[in-house]
């Protein structure tokens, strides 16, 4: 953001004796320009990052929570938007109130809801997975098609989700890669739940009477339109589509036109290329059945052979992104640091040991041309940790032998190196490093 200030004078060309002093210049009429740091973006406690995603009345950032250094999503919904989309907040509100009853690992968990009448948002603030979509993944393989392991890793995940929303009542209506989740250890999470659909917990029926999902998803019953159909076996269905995704690296039904696509899934044909598995055919092919009374269900989904294959367990399975070269939120933090004198969060900062775990620091300096800024440190001695000093934004706390990537002195450079050039180009901001205990048999923990 810039400002200036014109020196001003009056009708006898003599300076006003009101002009700014702190223009310094013998000619009349200069126009001095100045950078105003507007600071660091925060909502509450957490401080906000990149931008994740864009839609047409919504935004989602990454952000950190500043009490527990725990990486978040929060979706920013602009009200004012919102209000001009027939049925949009009515369907938002629908969203929140799923979401708050789903607990599962392999459902992305609402955190809180956090609404701003003075600016007119709402902030969703969600768990946060680190490897982006798994349309994402899919894009970055060749052909766009995934290892049979991995498809089986993700396959079994998704199942496991979509069976526990369904016992808690919930319709997804739009399952596709691009709404499943993945964290960089390779756990998937249902996502997105817009368009989801909560069935009356009286009655034993799953009937649905629209879908809003996308047309390459959509079952024969939609395309065929059909005022009824099974909820239930809708979400099946879109999961045979994806697996066949999965494996083949395209949709198992195409055209030219939604109406041409909606006409291919009616007749229900499509090819099945030979050199697939046996096993992974045979399961699609359940899925994939036009007569949805016909149609797998979860528990025969999960009965099948390929589902409960071992064959994949003992596969080696590299995480999907480096942990902390997937951590963007580093200029950020620099920034708040450095906008608040180096004292932000000390009174919101909680520094918890972990249970069975040794607590050591690593700590983030600032440092100026002029010299080093100085920050006020903690002491983690009495918190049953080291008596290693620590900056509140600048705490990173180990764990033996957690469920995180082992912390070495190559992925620390590596991550310290990719990070400066771009702390040292964020306007007005001062160069971060970080300085710290380097054991590789403890873990780090900033999510």
């Amino acid at each position: 953001m810039t400002s200036f200030n014109k020196s001003s004078s009056n009708l006898n060309g003599i300076p006003n004796s009101t002009s700014n002093s702190s223009i310094a210049s013998d000619e009349l009429n200069e126009v001095t320009y100045k950078t105003v740091d507007k600071g660091p973006k925060k909502v509450n406690q957490y401080v906000l990052g990149e931008i994740l995603g864009e839609g047409s009345y919504a935004k989602v950032r990454e952000a950190i929570d500043s009490n527990s250094l725990k990486r978040v999503a929060i979706k920013i919904v602009k009200k004012r938007v919102m209000r001009k989309i027939k049925g949009a907040m009515t369907a938002l509100k629908n969203e929140i109130n799923i979401m708050r009853k789903l607990k599962h690992k392999n459902v992305i968990q609402l955190i809180e809801v956090i609404h701003n009448n003075e600016k007119e948002r709402i902030y969703i603030v969600i768990e946060f997975a680190g490897a982006g979509s798994l349309q994402q993944v899919i894009n970055s393989h060749p052909n766009k098609r995934l290892p049979l392991s991995d498809v089986w890793c993700f396959f079994t995940q998704l199942i496991e989700g979509l069976e526990y929303i369904h016992n808690q009542g919930v319709v997804q209506r739009d399952i596709k890669p691009a709404n499943l989740m993945v964290t960089p250890d390779r756990v998937l999470k249902l996502s997105d739940f817009g368009v989801a659909s909560e069935l009356n917990q009286f009655s034993q029926s799953d009937e649905c009477t629209h879908s809003h999902g996308s047309p390459a998803f959509q079952s024969p019953q939609i395309a065929m339109g059909e005022k009824q159909f099974s909820g239930f076996k809708l979400d099946i269905w879109a999961c045979g589509v994806t697996l066949y995704l999965l494996v083949v690296g395209q949709y198992p039904f195409q055209g030219e036109t939604v109406f041409g696509l909606y006409d291919a899934i009616a007749r229900c044909e499509y090819d099945m290329p030979d050199w697939i598995e046996k096993d992974v055919a045979d399961l699609i092919r359940m899925m994939l059945t036009k007569n949805e009374n016909q149609r797998a269900t979860i528990a025969q989904i999960k009965a099948t052979k390929w589902f409960n294959t071992t064959q994949y367990e003992d596969r080696p399975q590299p995480n999907l992104v480096d942990r902390w070269r997937s951590f963007s939120l580093l200029p950020y933090i620099a920034k708040a640091v450095n906008s608040m004198g180096g004292g932000i969060l000390n009174n919101r900062m909680s520094l918890q040991p972990l249970p069975n775990s040794r607590v050591s620091g690593v700590q983030f300096n600032l440092e100026s041309k002029t010299g080093r800024n100085s920050i006020p440190p903690l002491k983690t001695g009495q918190h049953g940790g080291s008596a290693t000093n620590m900056t509140p934004l600048g705490l990173m706390m180990m764990q033996n032998e957690s469920n995180d990537e082992d912390y070495d002195d190559d992925s620390f450079d590596s991550y310290q190196q990719s990070r400066t050039s771009s702390l040292e180009g964020t306007p007005g901001s001062r160069k971060g490093s970080m300085i710290g205990m380097k054991d590789d048999k403890k873990k780090c923990i900033v999510q």
